[in-house]
């Protein structure tokens, strides 16, 4: 798996590698596999770099596969703690896209003097 995963990155088509992600997640054996392949920090690391030229489904794709590996954990008090951290984490998401969005409708606004405002 780790092969194909590395392959994977190397066509660097974050949407389609995140919805293949996804699919991957769907039961907990391929959950845990994935973990023990180095799939948590690539996941974080795709949300991370996403941006505001990021396709619209990337970030809820990987966030879904993110959430569902970290529901898969099977030792209760480690999945305590990474539930509360990838809750931080889809707030800090939810934080900067509103952001971005925010930025967005302002610079494309005109002002009421009639230029746009920067």
């Amino acid at each position: 798996m780790v092969f194909w995963l590395l392959s994977m990155l190397a066509s660097r088509d974050r949407e389609e590698m995140s919805r293949t992600l996804l699919a991957m997640s769907s039961s907990q054996e391929s959950c845990i596999a994935m973990r023990k392949s180095g799939c948590v920090p690539l996941l974080v690391q795709i949300l991370h770099e996403g941006g505001t030229g990021e396709a619209a489904g990337t970030g809820g794709y990987t966030s879904a596969a993110l959430h569902n590996i970290v529901y898969s954990q099977p030792d209760e008090g480690q999945a305590r703690r990474e539930m509360r951290v990838l809750h931080v984490l889809e707030q800090i998401r939810s934080h900067c896209e509103n952001g971005w969005d925010w930025i967005e409708n302002h610079l494309n606004t005109p002002s009421p003097g009639g230029a746009k405002t920067t």
